[in-house]
């Protein structure tokens, strides 16, 4: 029991390590390159997180092995470097395998359908969905400075989707058993079985910053070779 959380972030990790092995072509992170590009996402992650953990959420200690920084579990520190980490692993895969197609408009309708659904969250209150909608609006804004302009492709579009489909199964069993638990009060009544709305922005947010950031990093190396 105590090492659930645990096991299902380790599992997360080994699972790309398992499909490199079975797939011959498949491509690797740069670690140095994801380290850099994860480490001020991560830190913000979990600053955010223990702010609010104990307020928005809570972790069960029937689920975690009781080690803790401050009010974290080690086991959540471990997740934000490890999900992202398959995430983007999935990403550059999924980059250099299928052809995009690239439409400017999505950027926009995303932004639109964000904006007024974030702030009906903070007349209501709910502030855990506020913050979230907000963070979506700020990472869009983010990849168009960054000129990465990974929200006007089709293709990125898909690999989100497969990002909430590992949300779905992975949150599915953290709030099912439940693992983490929520404050009600603080967020919308908005349900995939078990799982929050939220979390699927919340969990959209944390993997595309950072791969904004590692693109990010490979279109400079780029410019440099030019």
């Amino acid at each position: 029991m105590k090492f659930t959380y645990l096991f299902l972030v380790l599992l997360i990790f080994i699972l790309p390590l398992v499909a490199g092995k079975l797939y011959r072509k498949t491509l690797w992170l740069d670690w140095k390159k994801y380290l850099r590009s994860a480490i001020i996402p991560i830190l913000l992650f979990t600053v955010w997180d223990i702010l609010v953990t104990n307020y928005f959420w809570f972790f069960n200690s029937r689920y975690v092995i009781g080690v803790y920084l401050f009010n974290l579990p080690i086991e959540e520190i471990l997740f934000f470097f490890i999900i992202p980490y398959s995430c983007l692993f999935l990403w550059i895969n999924f980059d250099k395998k299928i052809t995009d197609i690239e439409i400017n408009i999505f950027r926009w309708i995303f932004f639109l359908i964000t904006f007024p659904i974030t702030v009906i969250f903070l007349q209501k209150d709910f502030y855990y969905s506020f913050i979230v909608g907000l963070l979506l609006i700020v990472t869009v804004i983010f990849d168009h400075v960054q000129r990465t302009y990974l929200f006007t492709k089709l293709k990125f579009y898909l690999f989100l989707l497969l990002v909430l489909l590992l949300i779905t199964i992975f949150n599915g069993i953290l709030t099912g058993l439940p693992v983490i638990t929520y404050a009600s009060s603080v967020k919308t009544n908005l349900n995939v079985f078990t799982i929050p709305i939220e979390d699927y922005g919340y969990g959209v947010v944390l993997v595309s910053l950072i791969t904004i950031l590692y693109q990010k990093s490979f279109s400079k190396k780029e410019e440099n070779l030019l």
